[in-house]
């Protein structure tokens, strides 16, 4: 609704007709590729496969350089949130501007509190400052319902829904966690930082981490079979207290579903303030961008679009109407009230992910051949190979690296 109500808007005032077309995200991702090797792609694109795309095609050259829009609207930015479409182009040797990011997402923690509740664990009581007490303290969640003998069902609930399954929530989820385990498989430059023994090192300790609360059992057993959807059916059939994903959907479908569940039985949390080894971690972000292609004849009304559009009166109903589904990338947008309502047991502390422990790029941004490595799924592969296969976790680390150093040396854009 909040779209095409802008799009009215912007028909009213310019007299141009805009044909704007509906697609779900897998379907969008192959009609996308096969416009292009058609040579008859649309005038301009978002989808969620920016993290992919969007670099890759900005390397091809395919993407009009939108620098002029950014810039123009540098200081409304969210620190870091403007480099989220700043992008490498190998034809002409130069890093630019070829998107214009308008929303951002990232990984979040959701919870049971009426579960915590029954624990005797309640939610204000969850120890943000210390990672070791954190995760424990959903555990022995756990282990109290267990006593207790509560279940979901006739199904046995279990503390922590961690992404460890055969798609790509497992992707977001590890490269959530990886800076917290000092983790950073690419530089600042986009180049491979895998030579450096922090790497592999960090690498073992994060799947040593899922391997003990996986074989602990506070893991579902399920989950390494889990499909994207799966984490999300997990929570809201009640057989998990934490999950953690890449969008707000979860608690936008039980808003939908049930708003007793959503304002007095669920809340989404802040992750533990310090990883590990004891420092802040950065939240893993990435943001849709607005793209034209090179080959569109309306280059000029599509950046009249964008600019029209990003503007607070355009785009922040456009984002309220997702019901915090997609967060704003503009402080002014971020500062509204409806991101910050202390009714609200969800959206308010979402919102802060992007500003409490600062946001790190999602690596395909920096380097586009890192789209192949997530194309690939090695992250999923790599935890599987420990909590499926049995591998050790060093000798998992060891394949993922050597994967990625792999994928790198024959990259072809």
């Amino acid at each position: 609704m909040a779209t095409m109500e802008a799009i009215d808007k912007f028909r009213k005032q310019t007299g141009v007709e805009v044909d704007i077309t509906y697609i779900g995200t897998d379907e969008l991702r192959d009609k996308l590729l096969a416009a292009i090797k058609a040579g008859t792609p649309p005038d301009m694109t978002f989808a969620m496969w920016d993290i992919m795309l969007g670099p890759l095609w900005a390397w091809k050259d395919l993407l009009v350089d939108v620098s002029d829009i950014v810039q123009e609207n540098k200081d409304r930015y969210i620190p870091g949130m403007d480099k989220m479409a700043y992008w490498y182009n190998a034809k002409e040797k130069k890093w630019s501007y070829y998107g214009v990011p308008f929303h951002s997402n990232c990984n979040f923690i959701h919870v049971w509190t009426d579960l915590m509740e029954m624990a005797g664990m309640p939610v204000e009581n969850v120890p943000y400052d210390d990672w070791d007490a954190y995760w424990k303290y959903f555990c022995d969640i756990q282990d109290k319902l267990e006593a207790k003998g509560i279940k979901s069902d006739g199904l046995k609930i279990y503390g922590l829904g961690l992404c460890v399954g055969t798609v790509f929530d497992p992707i977001f989820a590890s490269e959530e966690f990886f800076p917290a385990f000092d983790v950073e498989i690419l530089k600042e430059d986009g180049s491979l930082n895998t030579s450096d023994p922090k790497v592999k090192k960090g690498l073992v300790e994060y799947l040593t981490w899922l391997n003990d609360l996986y074989t602990a059992g506070y893991i579902p057993p399920g989950a390494t079979a889990w499909e994207d959807p799966d984490n999300n059916m997990a929570f809201h059939s009640r057989t998990v207290v934490l999950v953690m994903n890449n969008t707000m959907s979860i608690p936008g479908y039980q808003y939908g579903y049930s708003k007793e569940n959503y304002y007095h039985k669920t809340a989404t949390i802040f992750k533990p303030d310090k990883g590990p080894h004891g420092h802040p971690w950065p939240t893993t972000a990435r943001a849709e961008s607005f793209m034209i292609f090179k080959q569109s004849p309306n280059v000029e009304i599509c950046e009249e679009f964008i600019r029209f559009f990003i503007k607070d009166e355009n785009l922040l109903p456009w984002l309220k109407g997702s019901y915090g589904r997609y967060f704003p990338v503009f402080k002014s947008q971020m500062e509204d009230p409806f991101y910050h309502n202390p009714e609200d047991p969800h959206i308010p502390v979402a919102a802060q992910y992007f500003t409490r422990w600062g946001v790190r790029k999602f690596p395909t941004f920096v380097n586009p051949a890192y789209s192949q490595v997530i194309g690939e799924a090695l992250h999923s592969k790599m935890i599987g190979r420990v909590l499926v296969d049995h591998w050790s976790p060093e000798d998992a680390a060891e394949e993922f690296i050597g994967k990625v150093n792999k994928i790198f040396e024959e990259w072809k854009p």
